[in-house]
């Protein structure tokens, strides 16, 4: 058992509960209520590498989850807009129409200038 009255596993627990808590935008004091620690160890297990590392890691994971969700959303969502383009109300099927075209020509901007970035890259 440490000093301060934990053994290892509930430091590692302690950790766990920080880096989920700081990965997911909460304030110090925040996480510190979270992990159950003081805001002092929030401020020095900051201090550490590996641990901001282990933050970035667990916040570019949660990214990629939320991303994912929006992106099958995003399918369900066009399938709804492809579906009220069959709807009886000429304002309602514009709308679908509109939304549509302007998804598809933002999409399209965006792939441009990634395709434009990765060829510049290259180059290098």
């Amino acid at each position: 058992m440490s000093q301060n009255g934990r053994n290892a596993r509930g430091r590692k627990g302690a950790d766990g509960a920080l880096v989920l808590a700081l990965a997911c935008g909460k304030s110090v004091p925040d996480a510190a209520r979270a992990a159950g620690v003081a805001e002092r160890t929030v401020y020095r297990r900051l201090e550490d590498a590996a641990f901001r590392a282990a933050v970035t890691k667990q916040r570019d994971h949660l990214l990629s989850e939320a991303v994912s969700r929006l992106v099958a959303a995003a399918v369900k969502a066009v399938d709804a807009l492809e579906g009220n383009l069959g709807d009886e109300s000429a304002a309602v099927r514009n709308k679908a129409a509109s939304t549509i075209l302007t998804g598809m020509l933002q999409g399209v901007g965006l792939t441009e200038i990634m395709r434009r970035l990765e060829a510049l890259e290259e180059r290098k």
